[in-house]
């Protein structure tokens, strides 16, 4: 089959726009549904991505969402929406995740971090966590916070999952199968959603990340090198952005940390590494305000 045929064709069985399962309840004329919207809903059948470009397939679509209301690009890169402090983004992408047999999924996805900030199990139960408890009606809070400390006690243990497509498929199993109770080991679901932020999440932000879990998307097997990637993702965005207000200048702060921690000697480097630049929160990175881009 030729190339861009196939991509096509990837497309429509993986990650096009569809009604919502029965499970999930997602009538906007709900009060306790309203806080979903405005939104994109997108469909990934993780059992049925049985090819390399398959997987690349999800992340592009991703990618899609996040840069949907992008204005402005720098280097070549789309910036984000412009991050807000607020628990509900502008919109949101709901990503409906099918594994195997009833095993079934909802991510709600911040458009302007890509940020995991609640998910639905098979039963269409939400659980978010207690920084935003507020924000969803009826919703479940899970016993652990929304960081990889969180998660998996800190981000350099990202380094110890293991990832791949079967991977993914028993941490959507986990997470579909998932009810809360008393004296319940929450490891499993945390770590699950480690899983889950980092091979659709990180691996749109930043190319390395998705580079170490494409080749082995179906043999499984691939790890993270270098974690700390990762936890720096803003300090890359605020190099790239900060340059540009200082006439291609690579230094201050933020440059500091990705040189000495990184290796990351100048701005090519840095802009390597990125699909996706981070708005930062109020326009303010380490090494002052960014006066552009403007809402």
């Amino acid at each position: 089959m030729h190339y861009y045929a196939e991509m096509a064709l990837l497309f429509l069985l993986l990650a096009v726009p569809t009604s919502p399962g029965a499970a999930f309840d997602v009538d906007p004329l709900k009060p306790g549904q309203a806080w979903q919207y405005p939104k994109d809903h997108k469909v990934v059948n993780v059992r049925e991505a049985n090819s390399i470009s398959s997987y690349k397939a999800m992340i592009s679509e991703v990618h899609s969402f996040g840069v949907r209301a992008s204005k402005y690009k720098e280097k070549g890169l789309p910036i984000l929406a412009r991050q807000t402090s607020t628990p509900k983004p502008d919109r949101w992408l709901m990503l409906e995740l099918r594994g195997d047999g009833q095993d079934e999924i909802m991510l709600a996805i911040r458009n302007d971090n890509l940020y995991i900030e609640a998910f639905a199990n098979s039963s269409g139960k939400w659980h978010t966590f207690a920084i935003i408890r507020n924000l969803i009606p009826g919703a479940t809070i899970l016993p652990f916070k929304d960081s990889y400390r969180g998660l998996v006690n800190g981000h350099a243990n990202l380094g110890t999952l293991v990832l791949g497509k079967e991977t993914t498929l028993r941490a959507l199993h986990e997470l579909a199968v998932y009810k809360q109770s008393v004296g319940a080991d929450t490891g499993c679901v945390s770590r699950a959603l480690a899983i889950m932020a980092v091979t659709f999440c990180e691996a749109t932000r930043l190319k390395p990340i998705q580079a170490s879990i494409q080749p082995k998307w179906l043999s499984g097997g691939a790890t993270i090198e270098k974690p700390l990637y990762v936890v720096r993702w803003s300090d890359m965005s605020c190099a790239v952005l900060v340059a540009r207000q200082k006439k291609g200048r690579y230094d201050g702060p933020e440059a500091d940390k990705l040189k000495n921690e990184l290796g990351m000697s100048s701005l090519n480097e840095v802009v390597g590494a990125l699909s996706l630049i981070l708005w930062p929160k109020d326009s303010s990175c380490d090494s002052g305000p960014i006066t552009w881009p403007r809402a």
